[in-house]
């Protein structure tokens, strides 16, 4: 097979929809397929407290860093978003969600080509793999035309990739 190095498919198809967060431990339950390697049917607690972000004029990015350490596999995940504005409704209400959470949040982060990712949690360490807040940065904006903004970042680190997940219910 010969592969074309200057091949480009699916240009302009990434990025992402929106991400909806809540507390990891407001999983009530979730299965997993062993032949697709997914996570389906997602229910969370009643009640349970989600923020979902729209993102149509914000950014986001989703990072996966998977590397072999001693024999093992050791993976970050780091998922940061732009929000329009300083300290908006839902900036306020990410924090309230981070803030009460004890063990950290879980994510569903739906990509611009419809997929959607399960992160923070993982089928073998659980609620132990949720994003804890890393750091927020506040910016006014540097000329009167900009719009200023409030960056997240959430990351985690253990021993999985985020999983696919189908059929989300509460």
């Amino acid at each position: 097979m010969k592969i074309d190095s200057n091949a480009r498919s699916s240009i302009g198809k990434g990025g992402i929809q929106s991400i909806t967060i809540f507390d990891v431990e407001d999983i009530k339950s979730v299965q997993y397929d062993k032949v697709n390697n997914t996570f389906f049917n997602l229910t969370l607690k009643e009640g349970a407290n989600e923020v979902t972000i729209l993102l149509s004029r914000g950014a986001a990015e989703y990072k996966e860093i998977a590397e072999n350490s001693g024999g093992m596999l050791r993976v970050e995940h780091t998922l940061t978003f732009t929000l329009d504005g300083i300290m908006s409704k839902v900036s306020s209400d990410v924090r309230s969600i981070e803030e009460a959470s004890q063990s950290g949040v879980a994510a569903i982060v739906e990509t611009k080509q419809g997929t959607s990712i399960l992160v923070g949690y993982s089928k073998k360490l659980r609620a132990e793999s949720a994003l804890k807040f890393k750091k927020s940065i506040v910016s006014s904006a540097v000329m009167m035309d900009d719009s200023p903004s409030e960056t997240w970042e959430l990351a985690s680190i253990d021993g999985e990739k985020a999983k696919v997940i189908g059929d989300i219910s509460q």
